[in-house]
């Protein structure tokens, strides 16, 4: 998993949370595509996007989106697939609405130019199954998290979700957790990881979204790990049962 961007929205110098992951060093899916992400993947895989999962439809993690459609109206090659949760579809397709007047020459539809692909459990992506699963963010069924079963478990922006990953990171996965130095209603704080979550958790938690690098230093120093822009974090090495052959 490489991290693109570590911050919250107003972090603009860490770039807005998103992650890409990799399987045999080729870039397979990029997680979430806030304002300046395109860029960062371009730089990092010289090519656009193949696949995009979107955890929810806030603008720092789906600006990019726009940037994407017009990049990939002139690109020869197939049309990236962007993987979204069924209950943000229509949210999402009112903030990049399908007019035609999209792309000034004319003749290109949005979420035609980007293959959206509405997801409700999980969904198969380079023979993988990924599970989708409701976070804690802002309000009902705004934010999703993101798995692959005992490889990781991507939480998305949240509160905290101790029931959730009880049953469904049981397997010793790293945890890509959304948390900052100070709580607030939509975000989960340093405080509320030592009051939600079995200490023997904490070992097993990658720490994002915060704003600032003294922010990290903070967090660090109270034994968390701390994810920053272009660190690569190894996964577990899959198991027979995680890949499904043709």
């Amino acid at each position: 998993m490489v991290v693109l961007g570590a911050g919250s929205a107003g972090a603009t110098e860490l770039l807005p949370s998103s992650f890409v992951l990799e399987q045999e060093g080729r870039p397979i899916l990029l997680i979430d595509c806030g304002a300046g992400v395109l860029d960062a993947y371009r730089r990092q895989y010289q090519q656009l996007p193949e696949a995009v999962y979107i955890s929810h439809p806030h603008m720092d993690h789906v600006a990019d989106l726009e940037k994407l459609f017009i990049a990939a109206c002139f690109n020869d090659k197939p049309a990236p697939r962007i993987y979204v949760p069924a209950a943000i579809v229509p949210r999402l397709t009112r903030m990049f609405d399908n007019h035609p007047g999209q792309l000034a020459e004319g003749g290109a539809n949005f979420w035609q130019v980007l293959q959206l692909v509405a997801v409700d459990s999980g969904f198969w992506l380079a023979q993988h199954n990924f599970r989708v699963t409701p976070a804690r963010h802002h309000q009902l069924d705004f934010s999703f998290s993101l798995s692959l079963p005992g490889r990781f478990f991507f939480t998305a922006d949240t509160r905290p979700i101790p029931e959730v990953l009880h049953h469904l990171a049981a397997g010793g996965e790293p945890i890509l957790h959304d948390v900052g130095l100070v709580a607030n209603p939509s975000h989960t704080g340093i405080e509320d990881i030592k009051r939600d979550y079995d200490a023997r958790l904490w070992p097993r938690l990658y720490l994002y979204h915060y704003y600032a690098e003294k922010d990290a230093a903070l967090m660090e120093a109270e034994g968390f790990n701390v994810l920053r822009p272009r660190q690569r974090l190894i996964l577990p090495a899959e198991r027979a049962s995680d890949v499904v052959t043709a």
